[in-house]
């Protein structure tokens, strides 16, 4: 188990440059979540997995982007972006955007099998729609994570947890 190194009287913005200096090459996208806890959680999620940046896609909730606790503060020493869908696909221009969506009828590839291209945007839907399909029309490739229970939907932050745990087992190599 890593141990983090002792940060005691270092600013925020210290803290967040030197995570910025080992942060791994990848995004993750959210688009039109309305569950502001949820959110909290990916942010903590991705903290925990060194993302580059946590994008908001036409995300637009009263009660805030987040609820703060739920990222047990790290969304402090995040790069999080609130854009509307035609900022996020231009920020995607030349990236590889990977959508994670489960719907029945649709072709998807397992996650199991993935490979994920280099320097990628992994983009999330909310929970009740899903991704719009004007971002799977711009999409590299459509994943979905196996289930076996009743449910035909999982979590989103949950689901976030696991394709982060996919991506860092597949591209990080611990010493």
């Amino acid at each position: 188990m890593t141990v983090a190194p002792d940060l005691s009287g270092w600013t925020k913005d210290e803290i967040r440059e030197t995570l910025d200096e080992v942060r791994f090459p990848v995004d993750v996208a959210v688009w039109h979540t309305d569950n502001y806890f949820n959110f909290g959680a990916i942010v903590r999620n991705c903290h925990n997995f060194l993302v580059r940046g946590i994008h908001a896609v036409e995300v637009s909730l009263d009660s805030g982007l987040m609820y703060e606790k739920a990222t047990m503060g790290t969304h402090k020493y995040e790069n999080i972006y609130r854009h509307s869908t035609e900022e996020f696909l231009r920020y995607c221009e030349g990236r590889p955007l990977i959508a994670f969506e489960r719907r029945l009828g649709m072709v998807n590839e397992d996650l199991r099998y993935f490979r994920y291209p280099p320097n990628s945007v992994l983009l999330f839907g909310s929970e009740k729609g899903g991704v719009p399909d004007v971002l799977l029309e711009r999409a590299d490739a459509v994943v979905s994570i196996p289930q076996f229970g009743i449910h035909n939907d999982m979590n989103l932050s949950v689901a976030v947890g696991i394709v982060l745990y996919d991506w860092v087992s597949r591209n990080v190599k611990l010493a």
